[in-house]
């Protein structure tokens, strides 16, 4: 997926849910999101399960909502992490301030990363 000012939204179903990536300027969160120039950001989304994915990007906020009607989605875990010789190495395990208390993923403008999430269901 590639996000810009012109399509700053994009929606995926992966899985057991609709996963909408927004351009993280949108969200005004960014320094960089009071200039002019829209960097074109993007990412790529793997499905590991029906529930749990890799994000790989830059300047991305994903959201995520339930296919199954009267569902609500949560996040269980998102931790930061790299591929070492082929094997996913964990780092940093993100908390409430970096999920915004567990309703979306970011990666800001200007930086880059992987992200590996875990996500529930509840009524």
């Amino acid at each position: 997926m590639l996000l810009s000012k012109d399509a700053d939204t994009c929606r995926l179903e992966m899985g057991d849910f609709i996963i909408t990536a927004a351009h993280e300027l949108t969200l005004g969160w960014s320094p960089k999101a009071k200039e002019d120039k829209w960097p074109l950001t993007g990412g790529i989304v793997i499905a590991l399960s029906n529930d749990e994915f890799y994000v790989g990007g830059t300047g991305l906020v994903l959201t995520f909502q339930p296919r199954a009607e009267g569902r609500r989605a949560g996040i269980l875990s998102v931790e930061e992490g790299r591929f070492l010789n082929g094997k996913w190495q964990p780092g940093r395990r993100m908390n409430g301030d970096q999920d915004h208390q567990g309703r979306h993923l970011r990666i800001p403008v200007g930086e880059y990363g992987i992200q590996r999430i875990k996500l529930y269901t509840y009524k």
